[in-house]
């Protein structure tokens, strides 16, 4: 579920940061698309406000050539020439500033038309200059081609405006700064689309740096995560598949010595009960009764570890908590296991602390843990010391903590880590020389841990082993497990 939720939340990002660069670059081509256009509409205006200063030169040009001209064919000639440019210049001068969208013309911008109508009012010198214009060519028709034309020029009352070289001189001069406000203004885009695409740039290395740290940065932490699960996983199902196999094997290994430990028993039952009916001597019918009593004992006991071991396996332990006397329950631990313990020649000594608080437990379940841990004391050592101690756990005074300590061969450090499993048993040789299931330990576990406690041993080869239960000493039945 977690990793659907991320799988969104990147791909959502993602998807946002390729609609913020496919922006970016509309934006961009926009901008560009934009300076272009308005480049492309500024080259007709500029074209024609050069021919603007073309035409007030070619005015001036052909006014002083009609003027001086002793020709009257070739005067005739000059003056439609002049009346050609006179109407061109006043046609451009119009839609230079109305604009013409037949010739591709806009209107005049803010900053041109403050030169055309602000302070050096040169809409209205240029006006001044065509009437001008038209004036000579309206006075030169009037007396004819064939008279002789006057050496002045017929002027208004402000000078400037005749057109003559004098005042064309000063009319391009303003005309040039129209041309000028044109280029500045396109320069002026370019600028500002230098600017915008620099700025977009740096918002593109932005918007890639921050989709790098906040999806592929994260994407690949996902990844490695990600990948790491998944061999852990693999790692943990090899584990538990050789587990599996293992405990398959052992398994195995105990059915095939339980048949054996069973048969042993019911033989010995078999053999000593034909005896019995054979001889009449009490002494003999003792030693067969006493046999087949033990025979018949070790059966039980390991019957009953099989059924407890049913119990593991399904979870059904049933306890009963009640006050427990401690000092009661190792007298009848002991009375038990001294005779196991002494057969083998060892001595078993008990320590149990003074004014130890009641114990709440069951007393059952607690006794065979006890009994099993000093049987296996007693089974392995010989002729050796056989500790059982009882006393409140240093560590913790709410817990009881039970020793049984040996002198026996002690357990390797690798049989240490495995010696509470189910199945297993430390001396699994066919030569093996003591009897049983192997389930004891297993069981003991189960049911200290029911009954809310922990259990460890610790051992040294050739030294001895020591086996340590801590048990609350307030256990209420609702925690049990």
């Amino acid at each position: 579920m977690e990793t659907t939720k991320l799988q969104q939340f990147l791909s959502f990002r993602y998807q946002v940061a390729l609609a913020l660069i496919a922006l970016l670059i509309v934006v961009s081509f926009g901008l560009v698309n934009w300076v272009l256009s308005a480049q492309l509409a500024d080259a007709p205006t500029i074209n024609v406000t050069g021919r603007q200063r073309m035409l007030s030169q070619r005015v001036a040009l052909f006014t002083l050539r009609v003027l001086a001209e002793p020709d009257a064919a070739i005067r005739d000639r000059h003056l439609a020439a002049l009346e050609r440019a006179v109407d061109e210049m006043g046609c451009d001068h119009s839609a230079l500033i109305q604009g013409d969208a037949a010739r591709g013309l806009p209107a005049a911008p803010d900053r041109v038309r403050d030169l055309y109508f602000g302070e050096t009012q040169l809409d209205a010198r240029v006006r001044s200059y065509l009437e001008d214009a038209r004036a000579v060519v309206a006075l030169q028709r009037q007396r004819g081609t064939s008279e002789q034309p006057q050496a002045r020029l017929p002027r208004s009352e402000n000078r400037e405006s005749d057109p003559t070289a004098g005042q064309a001189t000063a009319l391009l001069r303003d005309l040039d700064k129209v041309v000028t406000q044109h280029e500045a203004a396109g320069s002026e885009r370019v600028r500002w689309l230098q600017v915008a695409q620099f700025a977009l740039l740096i918002c593109t290395f932005i918007l890639l740096w921050l989709e790098s740290r906040t999806i592929f940065q994260p994407m690949v932490r996902w990844v490695s995560t990600y990948t790491d699960t998944l061999q852990k996983e693999v790692e943990d199902r090899r584990a538990a598949e050789a587990r599996a196999s293992e405990a398959t094997r052992a398994q195995g290994r105990f059915l095939a010595k339980m048949s054996h430990e069973l048969r042993t028993p019911l033989n010995a039952v078999i053999g000593y009960a034909e005896l019995l009916s054979e001889t009449q001597d009490p002494i003999e019918r003792k030693e067969c009764t006493d046999r087949i009593l033990q025979a018949a004992s070790h059966q039980l006991n390991m019957i009953n570890d099989l059924l407890d071991l049913e119990r593991v396996e399904r979870g059904g332990w049933t306890f009963e908590i009640r006050e427990i006397n401690v000092s009661t329950l190792i007298d009848d631990v002991v009375n038990t296991t001294q005779p196991q313990c002494q057969a083998n020649g060892n001595r078993l000594v008990v320590e149990v602390a003074p004014n130890l608080p009641p114990l709440h437990s069951d007393r059952v379940r607690l006794s065979q843990i006890l009994m099993n841990l000093v049987g296996n004391a007693g089974k392995f050592t010989e002729n050796g010391l056989i500790q059982l101690q009882v006393r409140s756990a240093t560590s913790n005074p709410r817990l009881l903590e039970f020793t049984v300590q040996d002198t026996g061969p002690g357990i390797r450090e690798e049989d240490r880590r495995r010696i509470f499993e189910k199945f297993i048993q430390v001396d699994d040789s066919p030569t093996r020389r003591q009897t049983g299931a192997g389930l004891g330990l297993a069981i003991s576990k189960e049911l200290v841990e029911a009954l809310g406690g922990s259990i460890r041993v610790t051992s040294e080869l050739g030294t001895g082993s020591a086996f340590t239960v801590l048990l609350p000493f307030e256990r209420k039945k609702n925690e049990l497990k």
